[in-house]
């Protein structure tokens, strides 16, 4: 979800071009207009800073889940391996008693 509103923010930016911001600012009818419009596009800069900051901490996050999760399976799998193989020596141990 966050991936897809980064990819269509990023057209967006690509679209408009670097013109829009600049347009905007010149567009002022009045320093009060500019004032409210700096502000606007500052804040739309940390809007989209913000939003590539937690993409990343939730990318991150994944990748460090998807290793925890691949690390617990290759234990899980020793510990099946060294069971079958007690077992397997249980069967051996049985099979030369009886």
């Amino acid at each position: 979800e966050q991936y897809e509103a980064m990819k269509l923010r990023i057209k967006f930016m690509y679209e408009e071009g670097d013109t829009s911001v600049l347009e905007t600012l010149v567009s002022a009818k009045d320093f009060s207009d500019l004032v409210n419009k700096a502000e606007y596009v500052q804040n739309v800069h940390s809007y989209d800073r913000k939003m590539l900051e937690e993409y990343v901490a939730t990318k991150q996050q994944v990748q460090d889940l998807k290793s925890t999760l691949e690390t617990e399976m290759d234990n899980l799998e020793n510990m099946q391996a060294e069971f079958e193989s007690e077992r397997e020596s249980g069967r051996d141990a049985c099979k030369q008693a009886g």
